[in-house]
């Protein structure tokens, strides 16, 4: 079983391009850190057309054994706590 997070960040306008308040990039290296692994980023539909916002999805194993699973072949195993 998993637990999960998400992190929303919102859009905001630099000259006449839309762009991310913070860069995604920043905010999954410190979920990482964390213990995360990032899921995927989700764009919420809206009427405008334009992304409000983004939010970023990351899950890790809940209480018990924070062991390897079969989706995590290939990984380092997650930190013991």
């Amino acid at each position: 079983m998993y637990e999960y997070v998400i992190d929303t960040i919102e859009m905001v306008t630099r000259g006449f391009r839309w762009v991310p308040a913070v860069e995604p990039g920043e905010v999954i290296a410190r979920r990482a850190g964390e213990g995360w692994r990032f899921c995927q980023i989700y764009i919420p539909p809206n009427s405008s057309g334009m992304a409000q916002q983004l939010q970023i999805i990351f899950e890790r194993p809940a209480s018990g054994p924070r062991d390897r699973s079969s989706a995590d072949a290939g990984s380092q195993q997650w930190p013991q706590r």
